[in-house]
């Protein structure tokens, strides 16, 4: 009981806090000079903001533009704390146009996209990521880590200071640049940026009406009460018990972060691959970057062994068994070849079945063999849905379209 006016007063203390950093904005708005601008980005990534008050400083040339940027990311992480941050001597961090350009969005999809593509099977092209970071545009001698998606790399403390990489698993994910895996710089991380403007609105109010409580994070409570009541309005019945279960299933494969909640971007990404799985295979392929082009090509030839263009069958079962027998330690050895417990003989074979059948399944034609256009049509998809760095591959079972949410 006693408690009540400290807490009154100590939110009191922040309201006058926030109501300070927004006189921030309205006092450079009063007094800004002619050909000036101010912007407010906002960037909301699990659940916490970056607030930026941006002004430009001055334009060195048409391509090249400096800004100087407030940033308050650490005032308002002290505020979300419960302390009282101070106002005064925010930092200014000066950084480059080029990284805030808006992401072009195409109101609908663009009929062209059915066209057919001509991207050759065989192809001397080199592919290098950029020298300098793409937020400063300096060489300064430090590491620069590269996206595995386009050829954009970045400093460490250039992404800190448009409010990424603010934690230590962020930076660690980052560290696989260098590594095998790579990673996907925030641009390719996002697989909204493919959605149309109107397809991301769509998952907006979808979220917002999971969302219930608005904490920008979907509960599993919240995520089953939605999916019931949509449920209930499509089939007037209630979900039965393997339902509710396999709706369970697939809440935690959404929860990549294994927070108990789902988050907006965990969200997004999940359902921006439904949305790109109605789409038309030839699309998706043109929405694929040089690079993962050539990583594509790379693998399709590991399977072609003739160099022919196309996969058979035979191919594609030998290049299979070659990878897979990598994973399983024979028993035994009888004159050089390897001799396998009946139980692992039998998940090879699996396996390797597996395998064959993802990449015959792309024989369209039915001739025999899967042709390099036919393996990228039916592999972009898949390719498209492992940019994120914590990636949710498409799985098959029954979706609801986006709309039908509304």
């Amino acid at each position: 009981m006693g408690s009540g006016p400290s807490k009154r007063n100590n939110v009191k203390t922040k309201v006058q806090t926030v109501a300070k950093f927004q006189v921030i904005k309205k006092h450079s708005r009063g007094q800004e000079p002619v050909g000036s601008t101010e912007t407010k980005i906002t960037n909301e990534r699990n659940s916490k903001e970056v607030c930026l008050q941006i002004s430009k400083k001055s334009i060195t040339s048409e391509t090249n533009q400096q800004l100087v940027i407030t940033d308050t990311t650490a005032a308002w992480e002290k505020l979300r704390d419960g302390q009282v941050p101070s106002s005064e001597n925010l930092p200014q961090v000066p950084l480059t146009m080029g990284d805030f350009r808006k992401v072009s969005r195409p109101k609908a999809v663009d009929d062209s996209d059915d066209e057919p593509f001509d991207i050759p099977y065989q192809s001397t092209e080199r592919i290098s990521s950029e020298e300098t970071c793409h937020i400063c545009g300096v060489y300064t001698g430090c590491e620069v880590f590269p996206c595995r998606i386009c050829c954009r790399t970045y400093h460490t403390t250039c992404l800190q200071k448009i409010g990424r990489c603010q934690n230590g698993a962020a930076v660690a994910i980052l560290r696989k640049a260098t590594t095998p895996s790579g990673w996907s710089c925030y641009t390719c991380d996002d697989l909204s940026t493919l959605l149309t403007e109107e397809e991301l609105r769509i998952l907006i109010d979808t979220f917002d009406k999971y969302d219930v409580n608005k904490d920008n994070n979907i509960s599993l409570e919240e995520f089953l009460n939605y999916r019931q009541h949509r449920h209930k309005e499509l089939f007037n019945t209630d979900m039965s018990k393997e339902e509710i279960e396999d709706e369970k299933s697939i809440f935690n494969l959404m929860d990549k972060s294994k927070t108990a909640t789902i988050s907006w971007w965990e969200f997004l990404n999940y359902e921006s691959i439904k949305i790109l799985q109605q789409r038309k295979k030839i699309s998706l392929v043109k929405m694929l970057s040089p690079r993962e082009i050539a990583m594509a090509r790379t693998l399709f030839q590991a399977f072609d062994k003739d160099g022919d263009g196309e996969i058979t069958e035979n191919e594609a079962r030998k290049a299979s068994l070659s990878w897979y027998r990598m994973f399983f330690k024979p028993v035994d050895s009888f004159h050089g070849y390897a001799i396998f417990s009946e139980d692992k003989l039998s998940r090879l074979e699996h396996h390797i079945q597996q395998n064959v059948n993802l990449i015959m399944d792309a024989d369209e034609d039915k001739n025999g063999a899967t042709s390099w256009e036919e393996y990228l049509k039916n592999q972009a998809l898949y390719i498209l849905a492992a940019r994120p760095n914590e990636c949710q591959p498409p799985i098959g079972y029954k979706l609801l379209a986006p709309d039908s949410y509304l």
